[in-house]
């Protein structure tokens, strides 16, 4: 009996995502360089680039690479007819990691400050970040996309908490 308890009480807590305390410093010098590699191969209109950093998940969940990569090269095509360009950029640290499927996962907040035809705009986002539990590259899944479908994390990575409050994602004037 004291045999069966274990095993039910070890499943129930694997069942549950976990929380760590925090990453260690190489660890959240590793997320600051992932997203910073992101965006500096956006801004050169590197949309292979880009997706060298994002979670495989979610390539494989848009269709593939190649699909992925053409609908960067959409945006960043946009944003170019928009005349946008970025003026600032910073990010909170990540979030104490969540534990599911095998990965951490952690919330990077993010405020860009962007301009086009001399008006300045903010944009309060957030950026996920993901590796496996037991080390290898962080990879990235853009906030926008998931902050219009929350339920998408917990089907990416089951086990993820499927009522986690992301960061209101906004965008506007200043």
């Amino acid at each position: 009996m004291k045999k069966l308890l274990t095993k039910a009480l070890l499943a129930s807590l694997l069942a549950v995502p976990a929380f760590a305390a925090s990453l260690s410093a190489q660890d959240v010098t590793a997320v600051d360089a992932v997203i910073d590699q992101s965006n500096a191969a956006f801004a050169r209109s590197d949309a292979a680039g880009v997706a060298d950093v994002t979670s495989e998940r979610v390539l494989e969940a848009v269709g593939g690479r190649a699909k992925y990569i053409e609908s960067i090269q959409a945006g960043m095509k946009a944003i170019k007819t928009q005349g946008i360009t970025i003026v600032s950029h910073h990010m909170d640290p990540p979030t104490p990691p969540i534990t599911a499927s095998g990965f951490l996962i952690c919330v990077v907040k993010e405020v860009t400050v962007m301009a086009s035809h001399g008006r300045k705009f903010r944009n309060d986002g957030f950026t996920i970040v993901v590796r496996p539990v037991h080390g290898g590259p962080w990879k990235l899944i853009g906030g926008n996309g998931v902050s219009q479908n929350p339920g998408v994390m917990s089907k990416l990575y089951p086990g993820f908490p499927a009522d986690y409050k992301f960061p209101p994602y906004m965008n506007g004037p200043l």
